[in-house]
């Protein structure tokens, strides 16, 4: 069960290090651009000023290097998986950051402002964007997608206190 565990945490690994990557690429100048380029509806930004090419372009990139460096050590619980690093790796990375759009629209929707925690949706966005965009050549099952969802809910609290500790995060969540 524990192997198992790991095997998902492993599977999911693009996705992890896209989603960290605008965090640690956000001192660098290069675009730096809105995804929603300043743009509203009804009244509120699409997505907010934090939601930047720079973010999804180095995560996306993040992601694939991620997926290649796994296809490598060829472990896996997907069949043939260093066969299509390039399409899962990509697949997981847009997911995991689309997931957060997704979600950073809703936020600016109900008035939560940007970098304000909105608890679970924070935690799990970019896992079910993920998951959701990896399916088409991926679906590892409900029971293990809702291990998934915990196990990185929790990893994700736990990084994201170590962020806050070490001054890269404005909050603990």
């Amino acid at each position: 069960m524990i192997m198992e565990m790991l095997l998902l945490l492993y599977f999911m690994l693009p996705a992890y290090i896209a989603n960290m990557m605008p965090v640690l690429v956000k001192k660098i100048p290069w675009l730096n651009i809105p995804v929603d380029n300043r743009k509203t509806f009804c009244g509120k930004p699409v997505f907010g000023q934090n939601k930047t090419w720079r973010g999804l372009v180095f995560g996306v990139l993040a992601g694939v290097v991620t997926g290649f460096l796994q296809s490598l050590i060829k472990v896996s619980i997907v069949p043939n998986f260093t066969n299509v690093w390039v399409p899962l790796s990509i697949l997981l990375s847009t997911g995991a950051l689309s997931g957060d759009l997704v979600k950073s629209f809703f936020k600016r929707r109900i008035g939560i402002s940007p970098g304000s925690s909105w608890l679970m949706f924070d935690q799990l966005d970019y896992v079910i964007g993920a998951l959701v965009f990896v399916s088409p050549l991926y679906w590892p099952g409900i029971g293990k997608a809702i291990i998934l969802l915990i196990l990185s809910g929790a990893g994700h609290v736990i990084v994201n206190h170590i962020g806050f500790w070490f001054g890269m995060q404005k909050t603990k969540w």
